[in-house]
């Protein structure tokens, strides 16, 4: 028996040992590890506890696969797995070495963490979950992207907005698309200010005024739009009156 062990205690350094022994000896801290409810003081519970973590891991692993497949063929949202496969490996690595913060390695892959950099971990299993979801919804939003496409005039508002890691990609194409929508149904009104030209020039000239910011749109040439085909109205109404005074004078 080694210096510091017990009377009749064991333990196991080395992998060649014989898997009855390995079942049967615990950590080195033996006493202060005690489980009372198992009895026997040898039972290696961390070694169950960490065949039953394995096993989760691998039914885990089962329910994901088709996902991961999805993922691994559509390949443009693969590199979240990856940058999550280097944090776990990055949290192995960092307990090893004696930095980072505290984790359980138990509950990480150390397959490759040393030999590539990464290691298909917890965060990662979730991560290929969540980036499921986000591909869910991007085929809802895939018409209002498309839509954009073709109108093309909105799609330079999405530059730079795509992100692997939240929704705020989907807000985005979504909120262009109603602004895409109320430019349709301002174009009619702009058609009238335009024709009749005279009021146009206030509609030129609201553009070198201070942006109205609604949602990340600037609203304020579009509320220009409408208040001068309203004044436009008014001057119709305002017609007949004014033609009678320039007549009766």
């Amino acid at each position: 028996a080694a210096e510091g062990k017990g009377e009749g205690e064991e333990w196991v350094d080395d992998m060649s040992a014989s898997p009855i022994v390995l079942l049967s000896v615990r950590y080195k801290d033996a006493s202060s590890r005690n489980l009372s409810m198992f009895g026997h003081r040898k039972y290696n519970m961390g070694l169950r506890i960490h065949i039953l973590w394995n096993m989760v891991l691998l039914l885990l692993d089962i329910f994901l696969l088709p996902f991961y497949l999805v993922i691994l063929v559509t390949c443009y949202r693969f590199p979240a797995i990856v940058y999550m496969m280097h944090k776990d490996a990055e949290a192995v690595l960092g307990v090893d070495l004696g930095f980072g913060r505290e984790v359980d390695t138990s509950m990480l892959s150390q397959t490759w963490a040393g030999d590539l950099g990464m290691t298909f971990g917890i965060n990662s299993r979730f991560e290929v979950f969540r980036q499921v979801i986000y591909m869910a919804i991007d085929v809802l939003t895939a018409p209002a992207l498309l839509i954009l496409c073709l109108t093309w005039y909105r799609l330079k508002y999405l530059k730079g907005q795509f992100t692997y890691f939240s929704t705020s990609w989907h807000f985005h194409i979504l909120l262009q698309l109603n602004v895409a929508l109320l430019d349709l149904m301002l174009a009619l009104p702009c058609i009238l200010v335009l024709v009749t030209f005279y009021r146009f020039r206030y509609v030129l000239a609201a553009r070198e005024d201070p942006p109205w910011i609604v949602s990340h749109v600037d609203m304020r040439v579009r509320f220009e739009i409408l208040r001068q085909c309203g004044f436009i109205f008014l001057d119709l109404a305002t017609t007949p009156p004014l033609v009678l005074t320039w007549v009766t004078v």
